[in-house]
């Protein structure tokens, strides 16, 4: 009988420490997740400001254009 109930002991301990890497894994991936989201959240932030620089630097390009016109 002690034999079965160190057998169930040491059962329970194996699925214990299966459950416990799982959770770590599971913490883990969840991490680099956010990391990755955050990390694509700023590419976006760059990629907005870079649009935004763009159109500007096209707007002015077209004033400075009609500057022209109108000193010509």
């Amino acid at each position: 009988m002690q034999s079965h109930a160190s057998s169930k002991a040491n059962h329970k301990n194996v699925i214990k420490n299966k459950v416990t890497k799982k959770t770590k894994l599971i913490d883990d991936l969840q991490s680099k997740l956010s990391d990755r989201e955050r990390q694509l959240n700023e590419l976006k932030r760059l990629e907005y400001v870079s649009i935004a620089e763009s159109n500007k630097d096209r707007i002015d390009m077209r004033n400075l254009a009609s500057e022209l016109v109108i000193l010509k």
